[in-house]
């Protein structure tokens, strides 16, 4: 009774003092299991929930040939597809990476889908799993999920036959992207953007680059100073960096704008030689 009691006080004392690991009882015996293999489970079923609910959301505002759902190696995963309006010279494809908590249905990505169509792009919006991000780490390390659904996107558009392919990060999408790319984007790429939160400099990226930067996230900002300085020693004359007047990192009230830049950026860029 007394070791059970003991134990009991061992469990309440880890529980309160450190979140690093998980004390569990059994017949008198402490069991200490490493909390990160606890909290990624959480994280998934977390995040499949989420996408579940926004599932929900799509179906009532989205057109049901715009709605996708994509296989990505285990599973599935919402993407909205939405083709080249009718009567307009196919000029490529851009896929949309929604992520750092950011859904398919916020203002920003809807916004930067809506404006492509009529201008000859046809474009692939991702949905990336829904976790919090855990804070100093994004786009540092491979994440298994995120560059499985890049890969279904990439299947997704070639199987459309698009010769030509942008990617548009929204925060620290494009990070994740570069970890993707380790292995080689497909020669179809052509371009890169990055709208807010982001890390990777022009000198280890090959790509022409439109950087839209939202003036009110100091982070942003700050990180944008450096990539600018970075690109003018590297003479990286394929980066272009825009700030735009908004009051958060999320472009509130700026969606229309960042959406419209990015639009002019990539009908520039499809006038360059692959």
């Amino acid at each position: 009774m007394k070791k059970r009691v003991a134990a009991a006080a061992i469990l309440r004392m880890q529980t309160k003092v450190a979140r690093a690991v998980w004390v569990r009882v059994l017949f008198g015996a402490a069991f200490v299991v490493p909390l990160p293999a606890l909290g990624a489970a959480a994280d998934d079923a977390s995040s499949s929930s989420r996408e579940a609910a926004l599932e929900i959301t799509l179906k009532r505002t989205e057109s049901r040939d715009a709605l996708l759902t994509l296989k990505a190696e285990d599973h599935e995963f919402l993407a909205i597809g939405i083709a080249t309006a009718g009567g307009v010279e196919p000029r490529g494809g851009v896929i949309v990476l929604a992520d750092d908590g950011m859904t398919l249905s916020d203002p920003l990505p809807t916004a930067i889908r809506h404006v492509l169509s009529p201008s000859g792009w046809q474009s692939l919006s991702l949905q990336m799993p829904l976790k919090a991000p855990i804070s100093g780490t994004e786009g540092k390390h491979k994440d298994p999920v995120f560059c499985a659904r890049l890969a279904a996107g990439f299947t997704y558009l070639s199987s459309k036959q698009v010769a030509r392919i942008v990617l548009v990060g929204l925060g620290p999408a494009l990070d994740r992207a570069f970890a993707y790319s380790k292995e080689g984007f497909p020669p179809s790429v052509v371009g890169l953007a990055g709208i807010g939160r982001w890390r990777t400099r022009p000198k280890e990226n090959e790509f022409p680059t439109l950087d839209l930067v939202p003036s009110g996230d100091e982070v942003a900002v700050s990180a944008a100073a450096r990539r600018q300085t970075a690109a003018t020693l590297v003479a990286a004359s394929a980066y272009r960096q825009v700030v735009i007047e908004v009051p958060d990192g999320v472009f509130q009230g700026g969606e229309a704008e960042a959406a419209k830049r990015l639009r002019g950026w990539v009908n520039q860029l499809s006038t360059t030689k692959s």
